[in-house]
């Protein structure tokens, strides 16, 4: 049986974190949030013109790893949620 990959989008404070939380509990589904750097993401607030770039390839080069991941979960027959947190 093929398994469901689900993304979800939105902007900070619409629930996605409440909805994908249920959706993984009642669903049997894998989660898997967005990661963010917290520090990169700090020191890019202080300098967005200087940090911008290394910023955005950072976030691409996890978002492709949680993608990778979650493919191969969805693979293994284990349904998977994407979301940005």
């Amino acid at each position: 049986m093929v398994q469901p990959l689900i993304w979800i989008e939105g902007i900070i404070g619409v629930g996605k974190s409440t909805i994908v939380n249920e959706l993984g509990k009642n669903l049997k589904l894998n989660v898997y949030p967005e990661p963010v750097n917290d520090h990169l993401l700090k020191i890019y607030y202080e300098n967005q013109y200087r940090l911008g770039f290394s910023f955005q390839i950072d976030m691409l080069h996890k978002r492709f790893a949680i993608q990778k991941e979650a493919a191969s979960s969805v693979a293994q027959g284990k349904g998977a949620i994407l979301y940005n947190g």
